[in-house]
């Protein structure tokens, strides 16, 4: 059961009669009658999961109420309810925020108390759940009030639940609980004994005294069994299917199963129900070691799931949705018996049938992530899916399936998939990929151990395959941890993967056609940003916390140190590694990318580091300071504030982007401050809260004050002097913008968008021409077969976090799409649309949906763009042999790109897989 249900269907509608019959006086008999029929289908409604239809009912009776009534405000918190269920909660906290202290305040209990729980769900939902506790107890004290007792318990067992997910390791107290249940009567509070029976069943393993345990939740359930008669049939169902699970503790699936079939047979026409009852039939057959039986069990579990799966309210923490959350293991748990029957099968057709089924089942949680990163839970409803016989044979798509224990890799050719496993876990899989993008976007030279961990993990046990069917041509359909490395860069020591393969990524089995157009006809509009406009004032806190740059002459300082080194080189240079691996400082140190990592105790500080301190929301300081910065996740942040002092500007090529300042410890700051000579004297002020320190202090005029916090090490701008007029404001604010813009500078898009006109014919919009209003205009009046974008952008952990700069105004994702869903698009689509300085977010294995989303949302049929941010110098290169190869006669885009990210790799000073495998082409790659 669901702990964040408020109170009782058949009590909200008691409540909503009962407060009707006090407020005849203020009614006329026939409006009463109106009134109680439209709440007493709305509550049928929104039992049926009807929302709009119940919120309709309910609006029409709110406009017979008096304003302020005790009707009216009755009327109200049934609406908030339902715009809580659609997760509307700004609207239900408006609504509630007005009624509750009304009812409150007229001492309408049972409304105050109701409306209480409504507002402790919102913030549940929110997971503000300090706040929700304290509305829990709120509600409980009204109950008391109003002598509630069901209202009072289903509060108690909310905030029981409440603590338990606050320490999941405490014993909850559930003795006073057991006696309130005890007075309860199970004809008016079956729907608070199913909550409390369901709270014990979740508490079992803590339990200390489980014989006692089980049988307080016999009790509890076997009141509403003996009295069927009284009972709907939805009440029923959840009493016979959590009567299950309390059997299935004790290992009797016999008893188990025989409950379920009377649980799903009182739940027909309630799909919600009946997806869970068929989940635990599936658990239960397993456990009988009966697959056949458990896969059937579990595939009618999803599909009752799916016919619901539109409906059911989502809530997005950390740009991650309750449903992928809490229902993944129902696919994966179907996934797993798919795959062991295909393994057990003697007949090659059955064999291929489990298989697809398998893969289909994981294609319904790739959608779902897909739709949960752009809150759009039809972004791909009418997607073909890829069909591998009509094209070329020697395709072949490589579809990694993460499990709790190990990974199945499927292999699928033209009419043929083939399986093999691997004996490692998601979990350890998780790590890996992370480390080792992480030593990719930190240029650490020695990747190539993971680099050659991921290729026995995912190349080698297909690599007879792929050999013996002469493929040239992967399609890879990487998920969660493996979307943050590039197939390509992965090496099996003597050559990089891409050094074999042409490789497309995919987000799933989707591609809109395989047919190839004439590129001699192919129009292209280039648009570029070498020097970025008044888009730095306009979005400059969102921009540079996301954007992560290193200039060319910081790469090529460190070339040297950051060299690929293949298996049969590292043989001769191991004895002149060991002792400088002992004692070797980080070049990280050197690169001006900054890290979320702790500057030491025995680092100065310089005054370019001091120009720009931020102290962003959100970001947790690392639990190790001292771990080592290849293995830390990079990010670059900063503060839209006046600089700490004057200093020279160093040249362009010198400049960083932006400089964090963290420490240690408080002391290692003041410690390094001291040292330091400031052109201007710092104040140093300690706090741990946000009050206003030592306001009766007075501070010279002038004087920049610095706030150092506790508890992250880190510098924050607290207070500065104001210029004195205008004309001073208006030039330090230009002179900031310059800082800024200097910083965002990207020289070699001038020459990366003139290589490419001399390759393919169009128009191009450069810097100040590039303002939003001239791209989307260009794009309407004239066709385009592709796009190139070479600008800042940042595809971030959703889509309203993911962006694109122009001249003067960031353009969003949901922008970019609507242009491109444009009439003028829907019979030629652009053909591919590349995003060269574009990069995702660092570690965050949703961001590279961000790319796979502009063909899905946008419609186009290719998109080209990186995982991260790569070198300037590097990306004309890459992005100028590309196109060239594109444009040959017969060359597919895979092949271009492959080409292309070869020849970076076979010089020196590019041969790391920063430089070229950041690159991914996603969609049709012919």
């Amino acid at each position: 059961m669901n702990y964040s249900k408020l109170v009782s269907r058949h009590n909200i509608f008691c409540l909503a009669m009962c407060w009707l019959m006090l407020c005849v006086g203020d009614l006329q008999a026939q409006n009463v009658s109106d009134v109680s029929t439209q709440l007493a289908q709305a509550e049928v409604l929104r039992e049926q999961g009807k929302l709009p239809q119940a919120l309709s009912l309910l609006n029409k009776a709110q406009q017979q109420a008096t304003l302020k009534s005790k009707q009216h405000t009755l009327i109200l918190g049934l609406k908030a309810n339902i715009m809580l269920l659609q997760r509307r909660y700004d609207e239900a906290f408006l609504i509630l925020s007005e009624t509750q202290p009304l009812a409150e305040k007229n001492q309408w209990w049972f409304i105050a108390g109701d409306q209480s729980s409504y507002l402790a769900n919102l913030f549940l939902r929110q997971q503000n759940l300090e706040k929700a506790q304290r509305w829990f107890q709120k509600a409980r004290s009204i109950a008391a009030l109003s002598g509630d007792p069901l209202l009072s318990v289903q509060s108690g067992i909310n905030l029981v639940r409440l603590q338990w997910q606050s320490a999941p390791e405490s014993v909850p107290e559930l003795a006073p609980l057991q006696q309130e249940i005890s007075k309860i009567s199970e004809y008016s509070g079956s729907e608070v004994l199913l909550n409390w029976a369901a709270l014990l069943l979740d508490s079992l393993p803590m339990a200390q005294n489980k014989a006692q345990h089980k049988e307080q939740i016999f009790n509890a359930l076997n009141r509403l069994l003996q009295n069927q008669q009284h009972f709907n049939q939805a009440t029923l169902s959840q009493a016979y299917g959590l009567m299950a699970r309390l059997y299935m503790t004790e290992l009797r699936y016999e008893e188990s199963l025989k409950l379920l079939n009377n649980a799903i047979y009182s739940a027909q026409q309630q799909p919600d129900l009946l997806y869970r009852w068929e989940w635990l039939s599936g658990q239960a057959w397993r456990n009988q070691g009966n697959l056949s039986e458990a896969v059937a069990a579990l595939q009618r579990a999803v599909n009752h799931l799916e016919t619901i799966r539109q409906d059911i309210p989502v809530d997005y923490v950390d740009g991650r949705s309750s449903f992928r959350q809490t229902l993944e293991p129902l696919y994966l748990e179907l996934t797993d018996l798919l795959l062991l029957q295909a393994k057990q099968s003697e007949e090659s057709s059955q064999q291929q049938a489990h298989l697809r089924q398998a893969r289909a089942t994981v294609e319904l949680l790739k959608r779902s992530e897909l739709e949960d990163y752009f809150d759009n839970r039809c972004i791909i409803d009418n997607q073909q899916q890829i069909d591998l016989s009509t094209v070329n044979q020697a395709t072949a798509a490589i579809y990694p399936i993460l499990l709790p224990d190990r990974m199945e890799i499927l292999v699928s050719f033209a009419n043929h998939i083939e399986q093999r496993t691997v004996a490692v876990g998601a979990a350890e899989i998780s790590q890996a990929a992370t480390a080792l993008a992480s030593s990719f976007r930190t240029l650490d030279p020695y990747y190539y151990t993971l680099s050659d961990q991921f290729y026995d993990w995912l190349i080698s046990p297909i690599n007879d395959l792929l050999q013996s069917r002469q493929i040239d041509t992967l399609i890879y359909l990487p998920d969660g941890p493996l979307r943050l490395v590039p197939l390509a860069s992965i090496s099996d020591g003597k050559q990089f993967l891409i050094e074999q393969y042409s490789i497309v990524t995919s987000p799933g089995l989707t591609l809109f056609d395989t047919s190839i157009r004439d590129k001699d006809e192919m129009q292209v509009l280039l648009a570029g940003l070498s020097t970025p406009g008044p888009v730095v004032d306009d979005v400059s806190e969102r921009l540079y916390a996301a954007i992560n740059v290193a200039t060319d002459r910081q790469v090529k300082e460190n070339l040297s140190r950051r060299l690929t080194y293949p298996r049969e080189r590292r043989e001769q240079e191991a004895q002149q590694r060991g002792q400088k691996a002992r004692n070797k400082v980080s070049m990280l140190s050197r690169l001006r990318i900054v890290n979320k990592t702790a500057v030491t105790d025995k680092r100065s500080i310089s005054d370019e580091d001091l120009r720009y301190i931020s102290k962003r929301p959100g970001v947790k300081p690392q639990s190790n300071y001292q771990t080592k910065q290849a293995q830390l996740r990079q990010q670059l942040r900063i503060v839209n504030k006046i600089a700490l002092q004057q200093n020279p500007q160093k040249t362009e090529s010198d400049a960083a982007l932006r400089i964090v300042a963290k420490y240690a410890s408080q002391q290692a700051l003041v410690a390094a401050l001291q040292e330091r000579e400031p052109q201007q004297p710092l104040r140093i002020v300690t706090k741990t809260r946000y009050q206003r320190p030592y306001a009766a202090e007075k501070v010279e005029a002038g004087t920049p004050q610095l706030l150092a916090s506790n508890n992250t090490g880190q510098l924050r701008l607290l207070k500065r002097s104001l210029p004195e007029n205008q004309a001073q404001l208006r030039l330090l604010k230009a002179q900031r913008l310059e800082r800024l813009k200097n910083r965002l500078k990207l020289p070699g898009v001038d020459q990366e968008i003139e290589n490419i006109s001399r390759v393919f014919s169009g128009d191009a919009l450069v810097n100040d021409d590039f303002s939003k209003q001239q791209f989307v205009d260009n794009m309407l009046s004239n066709r385009y077969d592709i796009v190139h974008i070479a600008s800042h952008g940042v595809f971030g952990d959703s889509a309203e976090n993911s962006f694109v700069m122009t001249y003067d105004e960031v353009l969003d994702m949901d922008q970019l799409e609507a242009l491109l869903n444009h009439p003028k698009f829907s019979k030629a689509p652009v053909e591919l649309i590349t995003l060269s300085a574009c990069q995702t977010a660092d570690g965050d294995d949703r961001a590279p949906l961000g790319i796979s989303g502009i063909a899905l949302r946008a419609k186009v049929r290719s998109a080209l763009g990186a995982l991260w941010a790569v070198s300037d110098a590097a990306t004309v290169e890459l992005m100028s042999e590309f196109y060239a190869n594109l444009k040959k006669p017969g060359m597919t885009k895979a092949q271009a790109l492959r080409e292309a990210q070869i020849t970076m790799l076979q010089q020196e000073q590019y041969r790391h897989p920063f430089f070229w495998s950041a690159f991914i082409l996603i969609g049709n790659w012919l």
